[in-house]
């Protein structure tokens, strides 16, 4: 499995507020007090955390193709909208988040 860390720096609170909203939407499970799994259908689950200057986004697939498809899938809905997130920084990641092992 392969995974990607997306970042949104917060500069400030209305990107938080924002991204809070749109999440509000879709169905999510808490996993602790600052990381939720979230379902956006029919583009698939991520799991999302935030500290005081950052929110990460962090996916995993079976291969680079579905990957690059989840990636493209998530920017575009984030981007849409009048509540429209800034740009998020995409990264690969060294580990797959527990929830998607």
């Amino acid at each position: 499995m392969i995974a990607m860390t997306g970042t949104l720096r917060v500069s400030d609170v209305r990107a938080v507020e924002s991204l809070g909203r749109r999440l509000h939407h879709y169905q999510t499970i808490r996993v602790s007090d600052s990381q939720r799994v979230v379902l956006i259908p029919p583009i698939g689950s991520f799991m999302v955390d935030w500290d005081a200057a950052t929110i990460r986004l962090h996916i995993a697939a079976e291969t680079q193709r579905d990957l690059d498809e989840l990636v493209a899938r998530l920017c575009a809905e984030f981007a849409r909208g009048p509540a429209a997130i800034s740009p998020i920084e995409w990264m690969a990641s060294a580990t797959v988040p527990v929830p998607f092992r």
